[in-house]
């Protein structure tokens, strides 16, 4: 969830509410907003902000988010002659607040960089178009093997590790050259260490991919995994597997909150998850099969997804990985999951809801299939999109049933306890703490923590 202060929250929970809109770029010696708000040299010459839509596309470890559109008077022609000044290619910003709120109060949106300017309206007003800075993740990489001439069949690229530490250090920061303060390191660090510590992929490749297809696909949808762009524009991942601790509902959504009646439907049935990995330069050598048994009793039908990775071996833990990832695909597609498409909401706190974070909703008028009647009081879900529509002051919600998320499903909540893996930081049996010797799994006897040959047993890493 966006974060905001608490005195942007008190003004967004009035019922009467004036909202304001402010459009900062970088090294512009003018800053524009929809009124004025009170404060500083904002010109008050916006006339339109496009709709911001971003959605999840979790099976495929993506998302999609559209571009900035921000729309300014050209009062006086004092933008045109401005014009000597760049602005391709310069950081820009989107702020939102209200009448009567300190600047240090705005709530930053959406960090986005200027890509082209075009005259509108009869030359009278310039359209300022605003990329993701996502976009610099689609460049080409490993364009060199490993005897440092151009990859190819004879020369491929080889290199392991921690997927986690594939994405950032490897890719994002070695190859595309991202620096770090444009990741969101500190939830893929978690991820490698609360969620997959001790997982290792190993890959040979011998074409150069596109960064971001690699990433989506050999990196990210194996995991359960998808990336994502933050309001402050790092790039960032969310996942069926969430962080031990993040299974908290941000919003409560209600009937005195929504403008439209929450109409369920139901998510495309997946009780069927293949995993396909030890690839051998030709062919996947593996396919691992997992299905929701009680599922496929429920339904009598099957519904399948298909999931490959080069990286992925199976003397590396390739099995363990598929049945977690699979039971994670089961939690929220198994049952046949509700669905609420376009619930639209006041410009309150549902506005700083972002893709993958959990709410709550409540209403009397939702059908409720577990007791057959209407309402539902508090259930359980994901955002998986949010389209705000700022010169309405809505924000238009799509929500999946995350209920068995909630519950655990067949993986614990608190830290995925049965399925972690000790890394190499962990110490030796005797050593580790009694936490760590309850979380993580250790190679030796289950008795006295000795391997055969009377060693301290080592961690798995």
């Amino acid at each position: 969830m966006i974060a905001a202060s608490a005195t942007w929250k008190t003004e967004s929970a009035k019922l009467v509410k004036r909202y304001v809109h402010l459009f900062e770029i970088t090294g512009y010696s003018r800053s524009f907003a929809t009124k004025d708000p009170g404060f500083g040299i904002f010109n008050p010459w916006i006339i339109e902000v496009a709709p911001v839509r971003q959605s999840a596309d979790e099976l495929s470890g993506k998302s999609t988010l559209n571009d900035l559109v921000v729309t300014v008077l050209d009062k006086g022609q004092l933008i045109t002659a401005d014009f000597p000044f760049v602005f391709q290619g310069r950081d820009c910003t989107l702020k939102t607040g209200f009448v009567g709120l300190a600047q240090a109060d705005y709530t930053l949106m959406h960090s986005y960089v200027v890509d082209r300017v075009e005259s509108v309206k009869n030359n009278t007003a310039w359209k300022f178009i605003c990329k993701p800075k996502a976009r610099l993740v689609k460049k080409t990489i490993f364009k060199t093997g490993d005897n440092g001439g151009p990859i190819g069949s004879d020369n491929p690229k080889t290199f392991s590790g921690n997927p986690m530490d594939l994405l950032n250090t490897t890719i994002l920061q070695g190859e595309v050259g991202l620096a770090a303060g444009d990741i969101d390191v500190a939830t893929i660090n978690s991820y490698r260490d609360l969620v997959f510590p001790g997982v290792r992929f190993n890959f040979s490749i011998e074409k150069a991919p596109e960064a971001m297809a690699f990433i989506e696909k050999e990196l990210l949808a194996p995991l359960g995994l998808y990336a994502l762009t933050l309001a402050d524009g790092k790039f960032s991942i969310r996942g069926f597997l969430p962080l031990p601790g993040s299974i908290v509902s941000q919003f409560s959504f209600s009937q005195d909150n929504v403008e439209t009646l929450p109409t369920p439907a139901e998510s495309e049935l997946i009780n069927v998850v293949v995993h396909r990995f030890d690839h051998n330069g030709d062919k996947f050598a593996v396919g691992n099969v997992e299905i929701d048994a009680a599922s496929e009793t429920k339904f009598n039908q099957q519904g399948s997804h298909i999931i490959e990775s080069l990286g992925m071996k199976s003397a590396l833990q390739g099995f363990g990985l598929a049945r977690l990832v699979a039971q994670g695909i089961f939690n929220r597609f198994a049952d046949k999951n509700l669905t609420m498409k376009s619930l639209t909401a006041h410009w309150n706190e549902a506005a700083l809801l972002e893709i993958g974070d959990f709410v709550k909703l409540s209403h009397p008028f939702v059908p409720n299939r577990v007791t057959g009647a209407l309402g539902i009081t508090d259930q359980f879900f994901v955002v998986t999109k949010v389209s705000r529509v700022y010169m309405k002051g809505q924000v238009k919600i799509s929500l999946d049933d995350a209920a068995q998320v909630q519950l655990g499903g067949g993986i614990d909540p608190a830290g995925l306890g049965p399925f972690k893996i000790a890394p190499a930081t962990v110490p030796e049996w005797t050593s580790a703490t009694q936490l760590q010797k309850d979380t993580y799994m250790f190679v030796g006897d289950k008795t006295d923590g000795k391997m055969s040959d009377d060693v301290d047993a080592h961690p798995l890493a």
